[in-house]
């Protein structure tokens, strides 16, 4: 279909679309069981779309192609959240936007978006044994009668890989994800250790999460 880079709205709109067209046909959370002794009927059924597909964005494939699909989201860079767990275990997070909180209070509203990322991360594992990176999403924004496309980065670090970050933002580049990551699995020894229930080893981790969003 062409490599995309993030924040490509064809890329987006591409994944959206096939996504869409999967469903009509298959529950998603209940695919991997429903797939299982028809998978070359899947298989087949994904190429279909897939062939679809490129007719349809053709056109604006072709008018993007001298950019190296270089085609970005607009808007300004935010960071929302960050945050560390290990095997769906919450341990340190900042919320970086109180915008998101939306009368709920903001250590209710972290605390819940922490769990619910952490449980993202760990049931893709154990369901799928597959390791998510990374999760579009759209946000509608009913103000201003606008959308906005938001991005949950995952990445496996530590001690044989046993933690997690997650970082929630908009239009914020992988490559400022990447940074955090190795900056992290650089500088932090509490990483290098497993998580025995103890949350002292990770209050500088904290204080630099807290600190990403001026960075």
């Amino acid at each position: 279909m062409g490599e995309f880079t993030d924040g490509s709205t064809v890329g987006f709109e591409i994944l959206k679309k096939f996504q869409e067209r999967i469903e009509k046909i298959y529950d998603l959370e209940k695919i991997v069981s429903s797939i299982k002794n028809k998978r070359k009927i899947f298989e087949q059924l994904c190429e279909e779309i897939v062939y679809y597909l490129e007719r349809t964005y053709k056109e604006r494939k072709e008018k993007i192609k001298s950019k190296n699909m270089h085609e970005k989201f607009s808007g300004k860079p935010s960071l929302l959240y960050s945050g560390i767990s290990t095997m769906g275990l919450p341990i340190c997070s900042k919320l970086h936007d109180l915008a998101l909180v939306n009368g709920n209070g903001p250590e209710y509203f972290e605390t819940t978006l922490s769990g619910r990322l952490a449980t993202i991360w760990i049931n893709s594992y154990l369901r799928a044994k597959s390791h998510v990176e990374e999760i579009q999403i759209l946000l509608e924004d009913n103000k201003k009668q606008k959308q906005k496309y938001g991005f949950i980065n995952f990445a496996r670090i530590g001690i044989e890989r046993l933690y997690t970050l997650e970082m929630f933002s908009l239009n914020k580049s992988r490559e400022f994800f990447k940074k955090t990551r190795d900056y992290c699995d650089e500088n932090f020894p509490c990483l290098r250790s497993e998580f025995v229930g103890e949350l002292s080893p990770y209050v500088q981790l904290k204080t630099y999460l807290s600190k990403l969003k001026n960075k």
